[in-house]
């Protein structure tokens, strides 16, 4: 009984790890398109002389890629 509850233990330890992985990965993943997105928009802004329009027909395009 106890060599189950020591498998049962490392199997739950393994799993909240692998787990802390993935929740680590989501946020560097959210918060580097959040930087792609602000940098296109930075150089657009950069480059000037841009409708509303076009700006927001950009800006659709971005969030669908992202």
């Amino acid at each position: 009984m106890e060599s189950y509850l020591e498998v049962c233990s490392e199997v739950m330890s393994q799993r909240l790890q692998t787990i802390q992985k993935e929740k680590s990965l989501e946020a560097s993943s959210t918060s580097n398109e959040m930087y792609y997105i602000e940098e296109c928009i930075g150089l657009v802004e950069e480059i000037g002389d841009i409708d509303n329009d076009t700006f927001n027909k950009m800006l659709e395009k971005i969030m669908l890629v992202e």
